[in-house]
């Protein structure tokens, strides 16, 4: 584990060093890309938390560990125990109704939040 970032900047470099500025730059319009259709996530997120009469600062605020971790690791389904903690200790949702939700949206939080009794 400890030579994990080197193994990668190893990688990172040597692909650099060996593909066509074009190629890079056709990437870079692919990252930012993805970060565009990230924030329009989170603006559809925003407006369905608002249409449903919940605070959208509010729940982003207490459900951004679980945002986080699921981006870090690109796999919403790894956090589904995050989510549960998440749902029962920050945003009060029942322990039934979170385990219920978070398999079946597998980790849309906010579906838990919109749905709590």
């Amino acid at each position: 584990m400890l030579l994990t970032p080197y193994v990668v900047w190893s990688m990172m470099t040597k692909i650099v060093a060996t593909t066509d500025v074009h190629h890079i730059l056709k990437s870079g319009h692919f990252v930012i890309a993805s970060y565009v259709g990230l924030g329009m996530i989170f603006l559809v997120h925003a407006l369905l938390l608002f249409l449903s009469g919940v605070a959208p600062r509010k729940f982003f605020r207490h459900a951004w560990p679980v945002f986080t971790f699921a981006f870090t690791i690109h796999y919403s389904t790894a956090s589904i125990s995050l989510n549960i903690e998440v749902a029962t200790h920050r945003l009060r949702v029942s322990e039934s109704i979170a385990n219920f939700f978070s398999f079946l949206f597998k980790g849309e939080i906010w579906v838990l939040y919109v749905t709590k009794p």
